[in-house]
């Protein structure tokens, strides 16, 4: 009588372990390459039966996030090595990325027609600072993660988390650094501190150690015009 094939013979002809053969034939998480590369040999060893595998597999549906942003960002390092790491962790859950730009030409019933042409499962949103159009993005259900966020008048509706750097201690603690031990007592913000909630944690953070120190926050000393390159687009 043929033997069965079992859960151990096709963990060691993968060199996996027992368990993670048995999550990705019972349908749970593993990364999406170990799932396939279970399946496929499940099959390929006549494990049970060719439906009971499809079955398994056909439990994980292909999820789709896009990324957002208001201008080209694959131009910039700094978002180029984020969009990497996204693009890392998504593929071991089999998501795809999906990008798009909405310019200030665009519409913005194009991206919504967009989100539903392509069955988007979430948003996340990456230089995408637009007040008037955050609430109507949020209120389209679709679940969203913020890289930042610009200032709002008040809170957004929907289901959305924000994701920021840290801002206000850092940047006190380097001014108070410069304080005590360099003898600084003069200090200016550059850039327009409330074009997102970074920029205004960080001019928080200076006016903190000033504050802290007993010294005043002289704004003449600081160039607060709005995020318009009122100083020349550097290249």
């Amino acid at each position: 009588m043929k033997k069965g094939i079992t859960i151990q013979d096709i963990a060691d002809a993968l060199k996996l372990s027992r368990n993670t053969v048995s999550k990705a034939l019972n349908g749970k998480y593993v990364p999406a390459r170990t799932r396939s590369a279970v399946l496929n040999a499940a099959v390929e060893m006549g494990y049970k039966s060719y439906g009971t595998v499809a079955t398994s597999e056909a439990g994980f549906s292909h999820k789709k996030i896009l990324l957002l942003s208001s201008r080209l960002i694959l131009n910039i390092n700094y978002y180029v090595v984020i969009m990497r790491g996204i693009e890392s962790m998504l593929a071991d859950y089999d998501i795809e990325l999906i990008q798009f730009t909405l310019s200030s030409s665009s519409s913005f019933t194009k991206l919504a027609n967009y989100l539903n042409n392509y069955r988007i499962d979430g948003i996340v949103c990456i230089e995408f600072f637009q007040p008037d159009i955050l609430p109507t993005l949020t209120d389209l259900g679709y679940p969203v993660v913020f890289l930042d966020l610009p200032l709002l008048e008040q809170d957004l509706r929907g289901s959305y988390d924000i994701i920021l750097p840290e801002n206000a201690d850092a940047v006190k603690y380097l001014c108070l650094d410069l304080i005590h031990n360099k003898d600084c007592k003069t200090f200016g913000f550059v850039g327009d501190h409330r074009h997102c909630r970074s920029f205004y944690e960080r001019f928080l953070g200076m006016r903190e150690a000033l504050f802290l120190s007993g010294l005043d926050t002289d704004l003449k000393y600081s160039i607060l015009h709005k995020d318009t390159f009122p100083y020349g687009n550097a290249k």
